[in-house]
């Protein structure tokens, strides 16, 4: 049996709060299949999740799908990420350019 852990990337992060609808559609444009007002149904690469109000919509990037959207619970979402710097985002930069 092999150790593993995630791998660390910086995401892109907009937490749903009922009401910045033109937040997110203006940072994440084309994700969004409508608007329900309680919550969002959001278009990822498993097909359409539904984003709670306090659900977290994230935008990675991944080698195998390219960049892709996914919606995250608040308690995992805090579980699992972290702010980050300017300068961290930039060193992450470089790190993926010299892989």
């Amino acid at each position: 049996m092999a150790k593993c852990k995630r791998k660390e990337n910086i995401i892109d992060a907009i937490q749903w709060q009922g009401d910045n609808f033109n937040e997110i559609v203006y940072n994440f444009p084309g994700i969004l299949c409508g608007e329900k007002r309680q919550y969002l149904d959001v278009k990822t690469p498993e097909g359409v999740m539904r984003a709670d109000t306090g659900d977290w919509i994230v935008r990675a990037h991944s080698s195998i799908v390219g960049e892709y959207f996914d919606v995250i619970t608040a308690y995992y979402f805090e579980e699992n990420y972290e702010p980050v710097t300017d300068e961290q985002v930039i060193e992450e930069m470089q790190r993926l350019e010299d892989e």
